[in-house]
């Protein structure tokens, strides 16, 4: 197909005395209605205007057979981590004459392994399904990306009295895929704070550092370690005097230091 017509040849038969081409005073002409743009099909081809002198000439008809033409087909698409796979795009080479895919009487369909609950990677796409008159489709393994998700997350905010040890922290996130309550992890986080099991009242900033989320680009704020005061109980000494004694000094005792 959208090749131009080739050469034509002839044979011949009922040729004696050994004659052969070379009695031919004039050489057959070939005709037909392919083109180089005619479908695929078979065709007709007509002979005609051969001469020869010892001769009476009849002609048989010969068939040009215009056969498909290779197109290529494959698929790439990508998505997000968490969603469903795109309508997937078909990327064709080997079109001829100005066509397109508006040719096809079946376009090709695609489908991937991926489904939305699959993890952050390239993934095959298989086409298959197309039909075209003047096309014969070679499938080209396509793939589909998934890439990650954003991800928003804060340090969730805590309390601890003055004296005692940081607490345990924790993440809040915003935007977690397929049910999930924590992301996956490539490396877990950890947290980074000022604070120590010494420190006075007052807030420290919490940071949650180096972590790699498996699916998301992910990105944690800042969360607040409120220090507050330690309960002190202070009891005043028992104390006793003689009648029409001063009141003597007074003492105390503590109870709840810390550090």
């Amino acid at each position: 197909y959208n090749e131009e017509n080739p050469a034509f040849d002839f044979t011949c038969s009922g040729f004696v005395n050994n004659d052969d081409v070379r009695v031919f005073t004039q050489l057959p002409s070939f005709a037909t209605d392919a083109t180089k743009t005619s479908n695929v099909g078979k065709y007709v081809i007509t002979p005609s205007g051969a001469e020869a002198r010892n001769y009476t000439i009849s002609y048989e008809l010969g068939e040009l057979s215009v056969t498909k033409r290779t197109l290529k087909a494959t698929s790439h698409a990508t998505r997000l981590y968490g969603e469903e796979n795109p309508l997937l795009p078909i990327e064709y080479d080997g079109f001829v004459n100005n066509d397109t895919e508006s040719v096809l009487s079946k376009k090709p369909v695609g489908s991937s392994t991926a489904t939305k609950t699959s993890a952050v990677g390239v993934y095959p796409i298989t086409l298959s399904g197309g039909e075209a008159m003047n096309y014969d489709f070679v499938y080209e393994q396509g793939t589909l990306t998934v890439e990650k998700a954003s991800l928003s997350a804060k340090v969730n905010d805590a309390t601890k009295v003055y004296g005692s040890a940081n607490p345990s922290f924790s993440i809040e996130y915003y935007g977690l895929k397929n049910g999930e309550t924590v992301p996956k992890w490539t490396k877990q986080p950890t947290y980074q704070t000022e604070a120590t099991q010494a420190s006075g009242i007052g807030q420290y900033t919490v940071k949650a550092i180096n972590g790699v989320a498996t699916n998301y680009d992910l990105e944690i704020d800042d969360g607040t370690l409120n220090i507050t005061p330690a309960p002190l109980t202070i009891k005043a000494k028992n104390a006793s005097r003689l009648y029409n004694e001063e009141n003597p000094a007074f003492d105390f005792t503590c109870s709840g230091f810390v550090n």
